[in-house]
Order: C-alpha cells, then sequence, then structure tokens
C-alpha cells in the first residue's frame, strides 16, 4: 500500500521506524444489504419509493465529480434536480460541473434555477462565483465570494480565491490580507504563499517575497515523486488502475498486481 511505498523510497523520513508503520484502522460506519429472493432465485423488485433516494444520487454524482468522470457526474446531478425540484443541490451541482466543462452559458441558466429557489444560499454563490471567476467577471465574483466568506469565515478556498481575484485586479493591499487569513488557517498553503511571493515582487519588497519564496520552494511538491510513481505503478497494475481519474472495476478476475 502507499505506507510501504513511502517506506521503501524515503527510510530516512522514517529512521524512527525499523519498518512500514501499520496506521490503526478505526470503523466510522457499517451499513448492510438484504437481497431478497424468491424460491427460484429471482430478484424480487421493489416498487415503493426509496427514502432520501436523492441524496444516494447526488453522493454519486459528488464521486463521479472528484474523479473527473463529468459525464456521469452530470447525468447523476440532474436525477436529483428530477427527483427533488424543491431542492437546490441538484441545479447547483449540475452548474458546477458545467463550469468545469467551461459551458458558462448554460451553467448560468442552472444557477438561476438554484438561486430563485433559495436566493442567498451560500453554497450556490459559491459556484456563482467560481462562474464570475472563470468568465474573468472579478468584481461580480468578488461580490459573491464575500457573501460565502460571511457564512463561512474560515474557508481557505473561499478566501483564497478572493485573495486570488484580488490580484488580478492589482488590489493587493486586499489580497495580502486574504492570503494572511489563508496562513492563519494553515501554515504551509502552498497557494497563498505563491502569491504572496508575487505580490512582494510587484512591491519591490525582496525580503518578504524571499521569505514566501522559500516557504513555497519547500511546501510545493517533489519534481521527482511523479517520476517515483510511474516507476511504482509500472511494475505494480492494480495501484496503476487505481491511480486512474476514472477507472470501473469489472466483477471479473485476472488482474494481477504483479
Amino acid at each position: 500500500d502507499y505506507v510501504d511505498f513511502s517506506y521503501n523510497i524515503n527510510k530516512k523520513g522514517f529512521k524512527a521506524f525499523e519498518q512500514a508503520p501499520q496506521l490503526p484502522i478505526s470503523v466510522i460506519a457499517e451499513n448492510s444489504v438484504k437481497i431478497n429472493l424468491t424460491e427460484n432465485s429471482e430478484l424480487i423488485t421493489r416498487t415503493e419509493a426509496v427514502p432520501n433516494e436523492w441524496m444516494k444520487i447526488n453522493d454519486y454524482g459528488i464521486g463521479m465529480f472528484i474523479q473527473n468522470d463529468n459525464v456521469m457526474a452530470i447525468k447523476a446531478f440532474k436525477r436529483v434536480s428530477e427527483l427533488e425540484p424543491s431542492r437546490v443541490d441538484g441545479y447547483r451541482n449540475v452548474a458546477r460541473v458545467l463550469i468545469r466543462e467551461g459551458k458558462l452559458d448554460e451553467a448560468y441558466k442552472w444557477l438561476e434555477k438554484s438561486l430563485a429557489l433559495k436566493k442567498d444560499d451560500p453554497q450556490t454563490l459559491w459556484v456563482l462565483g467560481l462562474a464570475k471567476q472563470k468568465e474573468g467577471e472579478y468584481e461580480d465574483a468578488i461580490v459573491a465570494y464575500s457573501k460565502v466568506i460571511k457564512a463561512f469565515p474560515e474557508d481557505r478556498k473561499v478566501l483564497n480565491n478572493l485573495g486570488r481575484v484580488h490580484f488580478l485586479l492589482e488590489n493587493y493591499e486586499e489580497a495580502i490580507d486574504y492570503f494572511n487569513r489563508v496562513l492563519d488557517i494553515d501554515p504551509e498553503d502552498l497557494m497563498s504563499h505563491y502569491h504572496l511571493m508575487q505580490i512582494y515582487a510587484e512591491l519591490d519588497e525582496e525580503q518578504k517575497m524571499a521569505k514566501h519564496e522559500s516557504a513555497y520552494q519547500y511546501y510545493r511538491k517533489d519534481d521527482n515523486a511523479k517520476a517515483l510513481s510511474r516507476q511504482f505503478r509500472a511494475n505494480h497494475l492494480k495501484s496503476n488502475y487505481a491511480a486512474q481519474s476514472v477507472r470501473i472495476y469489472q466483477l471479473r478476475k485476472g488482474l494481477s498486481n504483479k
């Protein structure tokens, strides 16, 4: 697994251990499904409505969105909007997928439906801010993000995006404030260090620029990490398959991990 992989390539970092540490596993939740069969082993078809079916489909859509399967994600979210047309979740999440695909005009139509149901919903305003930022409408993005941050004052993504749009508008003092707020929450935040490095370079404040450049170089991803992982993945087919953005696990045998 990943712990073994990390241990084998970086034993110096695990010098306190004689072998790869075994991380504890805690059971957070358990579930089971009972399948009712007839005497002929035929599946009994259930006709009654499934409680909270929209939530299960929405969670599935989120999973597809996270692994970059936009096609399946948008199908799931549209189904949510059909099952629960009075909820904002389906409309908002469809818009989020469309923004990723660059279909902003279509995304705004779905956002309108969401905002019509719940005008000041901070999660919908977050997605609206993403759309405005991607479109280059930075002032409108600031308006949307500013409403979101009132509901979630320590949300790093919103703070970072506020810093980013102020940076693009050359409102450096405002950008510095937002990025420093992020670093108060997470001193290792890469995006904040990178933008502060850029801002202080523009302001000719070399000492502050050097401070954030040093932090950025320290916390950024190792350039050699991909090369090391490629070598490992070439020798472990299952791990390589699991690392793909979109993967489908077939109910069959034959995929070796050698």
